[in-house]
């Protein structure tokens, strides 16, 4: 997918789960084998630049939703039954 294109509907959704008024922002990284990673510190949400392009838009959306649900659930809790 565009890279241009993710940023963009990276920002929409982060919008639509409301995380800018909470502090939160988008970013890259350069991972080469993940695709998303979320940073709670920092209130960072990241795509990678060497992955994205290799992925479909409805992936990418797949990749967002689960960093911004990493997000929203806040720190600690990995992939449990609480995320």
């Amino acid at each position: 997918m565009n890279l241009i294109r993710a940023e963009r509907l990276a920002r929409d959704l982060m919008w639509e789960y409301d995380l800018f008024s909470r502090g939160w922002d988008f970013g890259w990284n350069r991972m080469v084998k993940t695709y998303g990673t979320t940073y709670h510190i920092q209130k960072m949400i990241k795509l990678s630049k060497t992955c994205t392009p290799n992925l479909t838009e409805d992936q990418v959306d797949n990749v967002i939703r689960h960093e911004i649900a990493h997000a929203l659930v806040g720190p600690g809790h990995g992939h449990n039954a609480i995320w």
